[in-house]
């Protein structure tokens, strides 16, 4: 389940509401939406995002400390916010981490995204093993042009978003192909 941004829907980022997206709707993860101003100006709501967090924690399901921003900002601000959420939450089992969430369209793989990720990765580490979900070009969706130029760490997983109203055959092509070069990777 994934909560809207909290300065919006606020009402839900307390733990009765994870309970009963646990208990009710048998939730076994739920994604904790950080907006960008949420990152830039850390008093400013920041408590509403770690209650859900921490009521995730508490509750024994899985949480995923997403950063939600579709402009290319600048990388030292998230280098910072990964790594004080990582020195907090990383010895959590259940924490999962997502760098970003649909880069934009014209955010480039191999320039722009990739480097980003390669910027803050080494933060996280630095605390913890736990997952980490990279996002993709075009709004999470080319998660093939990921896997021809992977990121060098382990514990990664690649974001392929795919909403069955509007996205078709082309998606489930680039999961495939995606797929396959993970496992030439693997063997070789």
């Amino acid at each position: 389940m994934s909560l809207y941004w909290s300065q919006w829907k606020g009402q839900f980022y307390n733990p009765d509401c994870i309970k009963w997206l646990r208990d009710d709707w048998r939730c076994t993860v739920v994604r904790a939406r950080w907006p960008w101003a949420r990152i830039c100006r850390p008093r400013c709501g920041k408590e509403e995002d770690e209650t859900v967090v921490q009521a995730c924690i508490d509750l024994g399901i899985y949480v995923i400390i997403d950063c939600t921003q579709t402009a290319t900002a600048p990388c030292r601000s998230r280098r910072c916010f990964f790594e004080e959420m990582a020195t907090k939450y990383g010895d959590k089992p259940n924490v999962i981490f997502e760098l970003w969430n649909e880069p934009l369209n014209n955010a480039d793989w191999s320039t722009v995204i990739k480097p980003y990720h390669e910027a803050v990765i080494p933060r996280i580490r630095a605390h913890s093993q736990n997952l980490i979900v990279a996002g993709t070009q075009t709004w999470s969706q080319d998660v093939d042009k990921a896997s021809k130029d992977p990121l060098k760490f382990d514990n990664v997983a690649y974001t392929l978003h795919f909403y069955t109203g509007t996205h078709h055959q082309s998606l489930r092509d680039k999961a495939t192909t995606a797929m396959n070069n993970r496992h030439r990777a693997v063997r070789h």
